[in-house]
């Protein structure tokens, strides 16, 4: 088990494959990676061994992102060497869901664990003016297909945008949550930069959504993993609230490092001046070494992981200005 310098615990992988994505979201942030990216992307080979190393050093849980996933061919066999590895208890994809009805059946024989899946509305004008794809009806039809397979429990992620579904919209979804008895995960938008022109476009206090989930819930939890609340609601829906802009309790208890699809380890979503290239040891003919090379490098990212947001926003402002 690894932990930092500030003593939390560093158990969870996340692994963007791809760079590419069909849909064209307005609120994209492309995982935080704001720098120069190199063309190529990691192979399923590469993954294997990056993940292989993480779970040496005591990584359970391991998140395929992309861009969007499933625009790879070999996504089916990045999540099968994935599955296979020891240590390996939760494996979970993020998708934009419009291709999961080809790949839900293939996915569970694979060994993914389970799916969370992007709705940012209901509405199909507002859905493709949001992702730039008139594919609502698509998602939808991905979602029922991931639960026909068993990949569950299913999440539905809804990135909160100002203006353009912080109101019924949030609640539209949560209703269809309850119809399929699966649950929700609200998400502030979220930017290395708060002071861009996207961040002052998209985001919105959720304040009002929380006081509301508050009102209508019966239970609260607090999940270990960032320290993001969670609702029990009457209706039976668990919404849970995903805040990291400003919140200090956010990164106290992050527990994530983050590899890149150009062979990076990112300790931190909000930062890119820290980051650790993996393809030296990855392209190099060290054999069987590899993975301890690897395991050094992922000691060493730990060793520089720190929380992000540990001061006011005056400070914050002084240093990314």
């Amino acid at each position: 088990m690894l932990k930092d310098s500030y003593g939390r615990v560093i158990d969870h992988l996340r692994i963007s494959v791809t760079k590419s994505c069909n849909f064209s979201c307005i609120y994209c942030h492309k995982e935080g990676e704001d720098y120069r990216r190199e063309d190529y992307e990691l192979t399923p080979a590469d993954i294997e061994i990056i993940v292989k190393a993480a779970a040496r050093l005591g990584f359970r849980k391991v998140k395929i992102t992309g861009g969007e996933p499933l625009v790879r061919k070999d996504i089916v066999e990045i999540v099968k060497r994935i599955s296979r590895i020891d240590g390996i208890e939760d494996l979970s994809i993020t998708t934009n869901g419009y291709f999961l009805s080809s790949y839900a059946k293939s996915f569970k024989e694979a060994g993914l664990t389970r799916v969370n899946v992007t709705l940012p509305v209901l509405d199909r004008e507002k859905f493709e003016h949001i992702t730039g794809v008139d594919g609502l009806s698509r998602v939808l039809r991905g979602i029922e297909a991931a639960l026909e397979a068993g990949l569950e429990p299913l999440k539905i992620n809804v990135p909160i945008l100002k203006n353009l579904n912080d109101g019924e919209e949030v609640w539209n979804i949560i209703s269809y949550a309850e119809e399929l008895e699966v649950g929700v995960q609200l998400i502030e938008y979220h930017t290395p930069n708060p002071l861009s022109t996207e961040y002052f476009r998209f985001h919105t206090n959720l304040n009002c959504i929380i006081k509301k989930l508050e009102k209508n819930s019966i239970k609260k939890i607090v999940r270990p993993l960032q320290a993001r609340p969670i609702y029990l609601l009457k209706n039976g829906v668990k919404v849970e609230v995903v805040r990291p802009m400003f919140n200090h309790s956010f990164c106290r208890f992050c527990r994530k490092l983050r590899i890149t699809s150009d062979g990076k380890i990112k300790p931190c979503f909000f930062r890119n001046d820290n980051l650790i290239d993996l393809i030296p040891v990855l392209r190099s003919p060290s054999g069987k070494f590899k993975e301890r090379e690897i395991e050094n490098l992922i000691r060493e990212t730990v060793l520089i992981k720190e929380p992000y947001f540990k001061s006011s926003f005056v400070s914050v402002r002084t240093r990314i200005s």
